[in-house]
């Protein structure tokens, strides 16, 4: 099972550790949608920004939710990996 404090940063996650990742978000979305829809509007097909997307696993979850995401990374590595995921998922 994924645990965040096993995989440090999560810039630093493999492909592996972020699909483990994905999925947690991917069961906490609702949890997620609920707390940003408190304090403002967010419905299905919104346009989301992740700035310091690591991975992209938000932007990958927004994705399958319905929601045009895009994210935003600075280090290359992670890059690579939000590549792979994006392959990995179909996304």
């Amino acid at each position: 099972m994924f645990q965040q404090e096993k995989a440090g940063a999560s810039e630093k996650r493999s492909l592996d550790e972020a699909l483990e990742a994905l999925a947690v978000t991917e069961d906490a979305m609702p949890k997620l949608l609920k707390r940003v829809r408190a304090f403002m509007p967010l419905e299905e097909g919104a346009e989301v920004l992740d700035v310091g997307a690591a991975q992209g696993g938000y932007v990958t979850a927004f994705i399958k939710a319905g929601f045009k995401a895009r994210g935003v990374e600075p280090w290359e590595p992670a890059i690579e990996t939000s590549r792979e995921l994006a392959r990995e998922t179909g996304i």
